[in-house]
């Protein structure tokens, strides 16, 4: 937090001391011993802290919270929150430049730059024409559609189960129609959330019905691609493109091949987070509102799961 967002939180300690006793901390330091102690919490923590413990209320500060959800993190009485959608417009950002950093083969073009070569290459792409199948029809695969979609692209949506088609999509499947789809995409960008049925979503056996040149973008789960499967069909030569924010494991190893594919991009987990220009405007909002209606006993916002109270 900057010296702004800082001053609102201590403001807003300071109005409902009455209510609230607030324990400001850095986030992620909050120990599974110390967890007891607390009736809530509010911001960033790792599920395996809070595993068990018989909390009220739970309120995360990012979107994607499925992993809470498993068997043994939540308590029955437990409430989850999120902040849909304040990560959003960074996902984005990073998945479009990774997809045509990858299209335009940038990576090659620095190298070149880096050893004072002027070399045309002649193998470039474009977005426009081609088909992209994006895998989540969320926030960040409908933010990431309405981009590639006004750069002249047919955007094709894939979810778990159907509804009115979105505009920024030309057409959309169930994801149990998905492998008719995989060998019609030039691209395919997947914003999966993280859970059993998206775990190796992307097996060998999907990786190898994409066109021998399809571009491949991960911004979801690291593990919804099979990695052992992802590197099989990099070393056959196959794909034109991987860029890969989220991997499996995380942090990536450093002796891990991928980091050596020339056709690979990488980032650590970096497309968005709290410290981003712009998301903790987003999320800051919302701690600050469903820590008051908390306080006033007022029904929270964005709950993903009603506790059971009775």
């Amino acid at each position: 937090m900057n010296e702004q967002q800082r001053a609102l939180v201590l403001d807003f300690q300071r109005r409902y001391a009455d209510k609230l006793e607030l324990d400001i901390r850095p986030e992620r330091t909050v120990t599974r011993e110390e967890i007891p102690a607390y009736d809530a919490v509010v911001g960033r923590i790792n599920d395996y802290v809070i595993a068990g413990a018989d909390l009220e209320w739970l309120q995360i500060a990012y979107t994607g919270v499925d992993h809470f959800l498993e068997p043994g993190i939540l308590a029955p009485r437990t409430t989850l929150t999120n902040c849909p959608g304040v990560y959003g417009h960074a996902v984005c950002e990073n998945t479009v430049a990774m997809t045509l950093n990858l299209l335009k083969q940038t990576k090659a073009f620095i190298r070149q730059q880096e050893a004072h070569v002027w070399k045309r290459i002649r193998t470039l792409r474009s977005v426009v024409d081609k088909t992209v199948l994006v895998i989540g029809m969320g926030d960040l695969g409908t933010r990431y559609a309405r981009v590639m979609k006004a750069f002249g692209a047919k955007t094709v949506g894939i979810r778990r189960s159907l509804r009115d088609l979105p505009p920024e999509f030309d057409a959309q499947a169930a994801v149990a129609d998905v492998d008719r789809y995989l060998p019609e995409a030039d691209i395919v960008a997947m914003f999966l959330p993280g859970n059993h049925s998206s775990r190796h979503f992307m097996n060998e056996e999907r990786l190898r019905m994409l066109k021998p040149d399809a571009v491949l973008v991960n911004a979801g789960r690291g593990d919804s691609i099979d990695a052992d499967a992802l590197k099989t069909v990099l070393r056959e030569g196959l794909l034109g493109g991987v860029g890969l924010d989220v991997t499996d494991p995380e942090p990536l190893p450093p002796e891990d091949e991928l980091w050596d594919v020339e056709r690979v991009i990488i980032t650590p987990h970096a497309a968005g987070y709290s410290g981003m220009e712009g998301v903790m405007e987003r999320i800051l909002p919302i701690l600050l509102e469903n820590l008051q209606r908390y306080a006033d006993g007022l029904p929270l916002m964005h709950v993903v799961r009603a506790g059971n109270v009775s």
